[in-house]
């Protein structure tokens, strides 16, 4: 007599079954993926290099050494006794009256893709030996996590300057509680115009968020389905945007350009429309460098190499950004044009060039915009009785 199997051993085999063939074809994709280079997982990622901070969202993992990878960049990221990317602090007295700038950031000034000795603060310091330079930069921070970084330890620094590297994309983030999928600090804006801190103590990672960074450091094939689903998104928002140009204001805000790599595109997409805290966080940032007893430098950064190659105008963006300096009476210098005109003159490349990053600067870019803000800051310290260095003027000229 034949036996029959069971209905149930059957059924727990078939799904074994198409496990195994979901399974083997998951790795055919992956292999066929990788081989292709343009989605590689990105080991050496932020979970390798941040650790959690209740205050201020995160910050890197203090006395530490670590390979930061992105595509083909390979970056060392070697980190002070708080986790900043700078020599080991000393907060003692400054007995050779070297002038103090402290630099505020976010990826630009931490130096994506760059050495640590060829960033904008160490060329500012290779300008003239005057100067100190105390890099507070942080991958992924915005304007209101760098007030509060100023908040932590300007009093310790004692800086004559502080230099805020603005990129455009904090208009955004400053009004989220998080930043590259990383819980974060954010300020509200109460109807006095005061502005007050929410989303303190700063929530930990989800599990689900966790488990999407573990992925994005170990799948090709998650990041090229990931990369996929934001291009549609872009090219929806952008139709959407299309749709509106009629309804385009004085800053052309509605009037998006095709191109995804266009910063303007970038931010509409997310639908900024011209208000939030930035504004306000500007002038706190001010109030707390006239406390401080320090001057405030705003460098508006040029974030695309595509804008850069294309555009000799800045995006309205940051012009709306600039203007509210100028209402402020914030001392702020724009670093588009100047960009752009060296790509112009000389067909230098001011950007890391790699197929996942085209937006930060390279160790040329960073160079750039040092000897663009120098005079900047020897303004400003003569203005505050400083002599200004003939030796470097001379050379300049």
């Amino acid at each position: 007599m034949e036996l029959q199997p069971k209905m149930g051993n059957r059924w727990w085999t078939n799904i074994l079954l198409a496990g195994i063939s979901t399974l083997i074809c998951l790795l055919l994709s992956e292999g066929v993926v990788r081989l292709t280079g343009k989605f590689q997982p990105r080991s050496g990622g932020l979970a390798d290099i941040l650790i959690h901070d209740d205050t201020l969202g995160w910050r890197g993992i203090p006395n530490s050494t670590k390979i930061h990878v992105v595509g083909r960049t390979e970056t060392e990221i070697k980190t002070n006794e708080i986790g900043y990317r700078d020599s080991p602090l000393s907060f003692a007295e400054n007995p050779e009256d070297k002038k103090r700038i402290l630099f505020l950031g976010d990826s630009f000034c931490w130096g994506f893709g760059t050495p640590q000795d060829k960033r904008i603060s160490e060329w500012i310091e290779s300008l003239d030996s005057r100067i100190e330079s105390y890099n507070f930069g942080m991958f992924g921070y915005s304007t209101d996590q760098e007030l509060l970084t100023l908040r932590m330890y300007g009093d310790k620094v004692q800086p004559d300057i502080v230099v805020l590297l603005f990129c455009i994309n904090d208009l955004l983030t400053n009004d989220s509680d998080e930043g590259h999928r990383l819980p974060k600090p954010r300020f509200s804006l109460s109807e006095n115009g005061t502005l007050k801190l929410i989303n303190i103590p700063v929530p930990r990672v989800s599990k689900s968020d966790k488990a999407i960074n573990w992925l994005r450091g170990h799948s090709a094939l998650f990041n090229a389905a990931e990369r996929t689903t934001l291009l549609i998104q872009e090219k929806l928002a952008l139709k959407k945007q299309r749709q509106l140009a009629e309804k385009s204001d004085e800053y052309g805000r509605s009037e998006t350009p095709v191109s995804k790599s266009d910063l303007q595109s970038g931010l509409l997409k997310r639908g900024f429309d011209g208000t939030g805290v930035t504004k306000y966080l500007l002038r706190d940032i001010q109030a707390e460098c006239n406390r401080l007893g320090a001057s405030f430098i705003l460098l508006m950064v040029p974030s695309s190499m595509i804008w850069t190659q294309r555009h000799a105008e800045t995006p309205p963006e940051a012009i709306l950004v600039l203007d509210w300096c100028r209402e402020l009476g914030i001392h702020a210098f724009d670093l588009f044009p100047i960009f752009h005109e060296r790509y112009k003159q000389t067909g230098e490349n001011l950007y890391v060039d790699d197929f996942q990053d085209r937006m930060h600067w390279n160790e040329n870019g960073h160079k750039l915009a040092a000897e663009a803000l120098y005079p900047h800051l020897m303004e400003t310290l003569t203005n505050n009785g400083v002599e200004s260095s003939p030796e470097l003027h001379s050379e300049e000229n």
